[in-house]
């Protein structure tokens, strides 16, 4: 049987590396929101997708509750949220609760984030007694990943952590709301934001224990049939296997691995790193060498050496100089007499 060809593609490579060793959810997360990025500039499904309180509680578009973190979103925003799910915090919430416990709780999230912005736009809507309220739009993943960054860092050991772009170190009881200010001071939605800020505190305190995946439900989700392609992909981790606060020991972009709980470093960081060193491999400390079957370099011109001269022919001529001076000194004697 012939083997199958070799990969050349280095960021190819880079993805499967990546992929094999990326927890399914995260994984899946991450292609999900690069997939709809792209297929935004074909064609636009903000529209349709987004979260407007009118539409969810007049005409029961009910899927928006869902959908809408995965449009609305940016260049920048996309990439963010890929470092986000793909490079630590993701992998760390998984690996701690186990992949279905991360669906579950990811889906909770998104809909009690959306419910609630829509629930506070028609108090405001009676407050006021205007409909703009009720007509205002949301959508992005903004929210979500702020929810799940402030349930990760509350969960960590780490005493402070620095905010980006900005060398200061904020305690991490208190960096989901300096992260909070610092976008809302950018422009950032104020509400949906601060929606989904709220539900991470929450959740991560204890409050909302009720909104929590029962083990009852977590497991009857493990074995249900129509979610085997999940449960039955290689990196899926079950809820035997999670880590539970171990998974938090490491801080950064480092997370464990259920086979390996030695602290790894792993996640799109490293994913370009690999990509770089394939694309540009480091040059061998004795040169670039030569390839096989390739020209030799060029070779330098040849220049003759000067040829020394023999010691008889310097004896010889030193004897003849020596004689011609005795000769020039006797020839001036005589004609001095």
């Amino acid at each position: 049987m012939q083997a199958p060809p070799e990969d050349h593609n280095p960021l190819n490579r880079a993805y499967e590396a990546w992929a094999a060793r990326t927890p399914v959810v995260c994984r899946g997360l991450c292609v999900g929101l690069a997939a709809c990025y792209g297929f935004s500039w074909i064609l636009d499904l903000q529209r349709g997708l987004e979260v407007v309180p009118f539409r969810i509680v007049r005409r029961f578009e009910l899927w928006r509750l869902i959908l809408s973190p995965c449009v609305g979103n940016s260049l920048l925003g996309t990439v963010v949220a890929l470092f986000v799910l793909g490079d630590g915090v993701g992998p760390r919430l998984e690996q701690s609760w186990g992949s279905m416990r991360m669906m579950i709780a990811t889906l909770t999230a998104s809909v009690v984030i959306n419910v609630s912005f829509c629930a506070l736009c028609y108090l405001f809507t009676m407050m006021i007694g205007s409909a703009e309220p009720a007509l205002a739009a949301t959508s992005g993943g903004w929210p979500l990943l702020l929810c799940l960054i402030t349930i990760e860092c509350l969960s960590s050991p780490d005493g402070t952590r620095p905010l980006p772009c900005i060398p200061i170190q904020v305690p991490r009881d208190r960096y989901p709301a300096a992260l909070l200010l610092l976008l809302l001071i950018l422009g950032a939605p104020k509400l949906a934001l601060s929606l989904g800020c709220a539900y991470g505190y929450g959740y991560a305190k204890g409050y909302l224990e009720v909104l929590k995946p029962k083990p009852a439900l977590v497991a009857r989700a493990e074995a249900a049939a129509a979610l085997a392609c999940v449960t039955s992909d290689p990196t899926f981790v079950s809820a035997e296997r999670s880590l539970g606060a171990s998974a938090f020991t490491v801080s950064g972009g480092d997370w464990a691995d259920p086979e390996n709980p030695s602290s790894v470093n792993r996640g799109f960081s490293t994913m370009m790193e690999e990509a770089r060193r394939a694309a540009f491999p480091p040059e061998p400390p004795g040169g670039p060498g030569r390839t096989l079957g390739g020209s030799a370099p060029a070779a330098a011109p040849l220049v003759p050496a000067p040829t020394p001269p023999s010691p008889q022919r310097t004896a010889r001529g030193n004897r003849d100089a020596i004689l011609a001076a005795a000769e020039r000194r006797s020839r001036q004697q005589n004609a001095g007499s």
